[in-house]
C-alpha cells in the first residue's frame, strides 16, 4: 500500500503541478514546517484591521455533477460595518442568508423576506463557522512553493497533497494558496477526491479583495 500511495501521490501531484503552471516555474519541494509557516504568515497591517471582501465558493460533487453549492460573501468595512450572506443551493432548493451589522445594530432576513433588527447591547458570546472530520490515515504528503504574480501582485504559491488510504482506496486532498509578499492570502483552492480513476468529490474557492468598492447601509431604520 505505502508504495502504491507513494506512486499515486508522486502521480497526482506532478499532473497537477504540470497542468497548472509553466514547466519552467521555479518550484521547489519543501518542509510541512515550512509550507505552514508560510500559509499563515504575520502582515505588516493584520488581516482583521482591512476593508476587505471575502467570497467563498463551496461544491459537492457527484458523478461529475454538483450536487450542492454554498456560496458565501463576507464584506468588512472599517470600522464597524459588516455584511454576511450565503446561498445554498441543494436538490433544486435554494436557501438564503443575509446579516448586516452596523455599530451595535444586527440586521437579518432569510429567502429576501422581511429584515428584522436587533439591538447587540448587552449581549455575549459570538458566533463561530467551521467543521472538521477525518477517517483512515495519511499515507503520503507532498508540498511545493514558487513565485507568481496574482492580479498584479508578487505572492508565493504554496501547494499541498495529501493522499490518504480509505481500506483499498486512496482519496486525495489537493490545496493550493496565494500568499502576497504583503503576507496577505489572496486566493485559495482546496479539491478533494478519489484517487485513481481520479474522481473529484468536493471543490473549494475563496478569493480575497482588499480594495472593496462596497456600501453596507441599513436596511431599515
Amino acid at each position: 500500500m505505502t508504495h502504491k500511495c507513494l506512486f499515486f501521490g508522486f502521480f497526482v501531484l506532478s499532473s497537477i503541478f504540470l497542468a497548472a503552471h509553466d514547466v519552467d516555474a521555479q518550484r521547489k519541494a519543501i518542509s510541512s514546517s515550512e509550507y505552514y509557516s508560510g500559509i499563515y504568515p504575520k502582515p505588516a497591517v493584520p488581516w482583521s484591521e482591512r476593508s476587505r471582501r471575502v467570497e467563498d465558493i463551496e461544491e459537492t460533487i457527484n458523478d461529475g455533477v454538483v450536487t450542492k453549492s454554498n456560496t458565501t460573501v463576507s464584506e468588512f468595512l472599517l470600522p464597524d460595518r459588516r455584511r454576511y450572506y450565503t446561498k445554498k443551493v441543494e436538490d433544486g432548493k435554494v436557501t438564503e442568508f443575509e446579516r448586516i451589522t452596523i455599530e451595535h445594530w444586527e440586521y437579518t432576513r432569510e429567502n429576501g423576506g422581511a429584515w428584522t433588527k436587533v439591538d447587540l447591547r448587552g449581549r455575549a458570546g459570538g458566533t463561530g463557522y467551521g467543521s472538521g472530520s477525518g477517517s483512515g490515515g495519511t499515507a503520503c504528503t507532498q508540498f511545493s512553493v514558487e513565485s507568481v504574480i496574482i492580479n498584479g501582485i508578487s505572492a508565493k504559491l504554496f501547494e499541498a497533497l495529501w493522499v490518504t488510504s480509505i481500506g483499498q482506496e486512496l482519496s486525495f486532498h489537493e490545496s493550493r494558496r496565494w500568499i502576497g509578499d504583503d503576507g496577505l492570502p489572496y486566493r485559495e483552492e482546496e479539491v478533494k477526491g478519489m484517487v485513481h480513476p481520479r474522481i473529484e468529490t468536493f471543490r473549494d474557492s475563496t478569493t480575497y479583495d482588499y480594495n472593496p468598492n462596497i456600501k453596507i447601509e441599513a436596511p431599515i431604520n
